[in-house]
């Protein structure tokens, strides 16, 4: 039996790629200088009349495969930001940490390295619980969010 060379992930993530790009996102990564990188879309040229918005996606998907549906309806209207969490996409760390406060603390440093600066933020199942955590432990810089259905304020990163 000859094997077959399609692979319908791989083909689907082309697609996916492709719809970020045409939507005016780029792939980035972030080195965070202690084992840490994390990979993010971000606008390749940030809007000043648009609000930044960041969505962080859930526990088995990466960021690109979850928002891909929304992407397009977003872009137009926001600066978007979609990392991936860090074991995750192309997001990783050679650091012991394992637990939601690292995560929150990776997204926070990646954010600030970025310089985004006031953000408004959608945390989406398990992507909730870091930006939760960050509300909580940073609250001069995330004063406000939106996770597991509940919108609020923007924040400053």
């Amino acid at each position: 039996m000859s094997k077959c060379f399609l692979s319908f992930t791989e083909f689907r993530s082309r697609c996916l790629r492709s719809t970020y790009t045409k939507s005016g996102l780029k792939s980035t990564t972030t080195d965070l200088k202690d084992g840490t990188v994390i990979h993010s879309w971000i606008p390749k040229t940030p809007s000043p009349t648009k609000p930044n918005l960041l969505l962080i996606h859930g526990f088995g998907s990466n960021a690109m495969w979850q928002w891909a549906n929304l992407i397009c309806h977003l872009a137009p209207h926001f600066n978007l930001y979609v990392p991936d969490l860090v074991f995750f996409g192309g997001s990783y760390t050679t650091r012991p940490e394992r637990f939601e406060s690292f995560q929150a603390e990776c997204l926070m440093r990646a954010l600030r390295e970025l310089k985004v600066g006031k953000v408004s933020v959608v945390g989406m199942s398990y992507g909730g619980f870091p930006i939760d955590l960050a509300s909580t432990a940073t609250t001069s810089d995330l004063g406000g969010f939106a996770c597991n259905r509940t919108i609020k304020t923007q924040a400053t990163i």
